[in-house]
């Protein structure tokens, strides 16, 4: 589950931004100078003159540096002290690493997989902050979440350290962001991470994507990048961007390519597109439209559609037995979904139980009240609404190697005597565009899948199926014992087991169903 989504959302991305935003930036906060904490060495004197600076054909305020200044190449601690701290807490790294150099040298003993483009929850919200990233930062690293807890870590270090947060009009949108330092006359941009020999050997990808840049004005970062089209990413266009100047979590809810503050204290919005934003709904949404159902490999493989556009409409404010009542075929779960325009809604469920955290997801009332899913609710949606009107439906389930993100649910079909093989979830990842149609596999044997799967999904290690009257099994994904558990006494069928380090092994976990039922929605 939590694969399919990082995969696609991660993009390396560069730290450079386009068009000239007329905001002024927040007003700078002290500059950084002898600064002493109790067990910390003092941090050097930020430099009065600025390195040499690559040629640079834009406008405005920024300089592209060729060289780090000493403020962020200086070692305190050596690596055995480095290492030492690789399992340490938030509190005891902000006790002892006071200098960008030893962050980096730290972030260098983590060995999570890299993906710059994580910045998301489990509520789909854009989230920064130590408390809200640290958790995750041991199983999914990124630049953002790197930038948060350099503020809690050096920040008593490194007066007015923040955070600058820019969202990009890539395709599919990736908010970028670095960390920022006040200095005499402007600021610092650069990303901490990108000093670490971790980031360059985990995203392939030279340091110099990410430059270190000094800029007069914040908004000088939206300048930069018409002069950057030979170190950055093209196709991007900045059309809101955020400073966070203190150590808090904050939250970015997100609308149609709009974000907003959720806790808008100590926030500053300094750019942003009014006409972009003013055409977001429109921009998002505007091809998610039923009638296009025929764009669709999955509407000409099972039956077709028995619904029109103008009744797949009607059913949005129907009673759930009466949706499922006129959903007959695949293509009108699909036709259902694009007229409800279902969305992402950020990733698993999940619940404490006996010292288990299981993972679930929302079942079909929630999904079509909600109007938001991911791969195991939109399976769930399909479950339900199908139920009777193919020879069977049920559910796969399969889990991606050890640490690499664990693991995906989806459906299978069967249709005059054939199994197919249908991933829901996909077309919400893929926001319904039709350039990312999806293939729908067609088997003769169900059992015959997990020799084919490779065909469709990368990495998996074990894969299960099973029928429900409701939702998809719960599980666990015990790293620590390489078992990827499902209920105890569950009816299911193997049908792929790799064996070998990295493998989860299946296992049954004992479970309360009266705690977390998963076979009655509702």
């Amino acid at each position: 589950m939590r694969k399919q989504i990082a995969l696609l959302l991660a993009a390396v991305v560069a730290l450079s931004l386009c068009a000239c935003g007329e905001q002024k930036a927040p007003e700078a906060a002290a500059t950084a100078g002898n600064t002493t904490v109790e067990g910390k060495a003092p941090v050097p004197e930020m430099p009065e003159t600025i390195p040499a600076a690559t040629p640079s054909s834009g406008e405005g305020g920024y300089t592209v540096l060729s060289e780090y200044p000493e403020l962020f190449t200086r070692r305190v601690l050596d690596d055995g002290a480095i290492a030492a701290l690789e399992e340490a807490d938030l509190e005891t790294l902000r006790e002892k690493i006071s200098t960008p150099a030893d962050f980096a040298a730290w972030i260098d003993t983590q060995q999570a997989p890299y993906y710059s483009g994580i910045i998301s929850n489990g509520e789909g919200q854009r989230t920064f902050g130590a408390d809200f990233n640290f958790p995750y930062f041991k199983t999914m690293m990124s630049t953002h979440m790197a930038a948060s807890l350099a503020v809690r870590i050096l920040g008593d270090d490194i007066p007015g350290l923040g955070i600058a947060a820019v969202y990009m009009d890539y395709d599919g949108g990736v908010m970028v962001s670095g960390s920022v330092i006040p200095t005499d006359g402007g600021y610092y941009i650069f990303s901490l991470d990108t000093m670490s020999r971790r980031w360059q050997e985990t995203t392939n990808i030279m340091s110099e994507v990410f430059p270190l840049l000094r800029v007069t004005e914040l908004t000088d970062l939206i300048a930069y990048s018409g002069s950057a089209d030979d170190i950055s990413c093209p196709g991007g266009t900045p059309t809101q961007a955020f400073y966070l100047p203190v150590d808090r979590d904050v939250v970015l809810d997100c609308r149609f390519g709009e974000f907003i503050p959720q806790n808008p204290d100590d926030v500053v919005e300094f750019y942003r597109d009014e006409e972009y934003i003013a055409g977001g709904e429109e921009r998002e949404t505007g091809h998610i439209k039923p009638e296009y159902i025929d764009r669709y490999a999955l509407s000409h493989m099972l039956g077709g559609t028995t619904l029109t556009p103008e009744e797949a409409y009607a059913l949005l404010d129907r009673e759930p037995e009466e949706v499922k009542e006129r959903v007959r075929t695949a293509g009108d779960v699909l036709m259902y979904m694009l007229a409800a325009r279902i969305g992402d809604c950020g990733g698993d469920r999940c619940r404490l139980i006996d010292g288990e955290e299981w993972h679930y997801n929302l079942n079909a009332f929630e999904v079509m009240e909600q109007r938001l899913a991911n791969c195991g609710a939109s399976a769930n949606l399909a479950n339900y609404l199908l139920e009777g009107d193919y020879e069977e439906i049920g559910f796969i389930l399969h889990a991606y190697y050890i640490g690499e993100g664990g693991g995906h649910v989806y459906n299978y079909i069967r249709h005059e005597g054939k199994y197919y093989i249908v991933d829901f979830s996909w077309y919400i990842f893929g926001n319904y565009r039709e350039e990312n149609d999806f293939p729908v596999m067609e088997l003769e044997r169900l059992e015959d899948y997990g020799e084919r799967a490779d065909e469709l999904y990368g990495g998996v290690c074990m894969i299960l199926s099973h029928t429900s009257p409701g939702q998809h099994l719960p599980n666990v994904f015990d790293e620590e014992n390489g078992v990827y558990a499902i209920p105890a006494g569950a009816e299911h069928t193997l049908l792929r087991q790799e064996n070998g380090p990295g493998c989860f092994q299946l296992g049954e976990y004992p479970l309360d169903k009266g705690k977390l039922d998963w076979t009655v929605f509702g």
